[in-house]
């Protein structure tokens, strides 16, 4: 069970290296935007859940 759980913390961590560089850039976009992160987070769960 170990090595299993160890295999998935290493997947996320190598997946979370790959869309870092794109999620730093969306959080500078956003402050510079004169938004924060969670508003913009908060805004396009709430359009989601209109569409569903």
């Amino acid at each position: 069970p170990d090595k299993i759980y160890l295999t998935e913390i290493e997947n996320i961590i190598s997946v979370f290296k790959e869309i870092y560089p794109w999620f730093k850039r969306v959080i500078e976009e956003t402050k510079d935007g004169g938004y924060s992160l969670p508003e913009v987070l908060r805004d396009a769960y709430r359009s989601t859940l209109r569409v569903f």
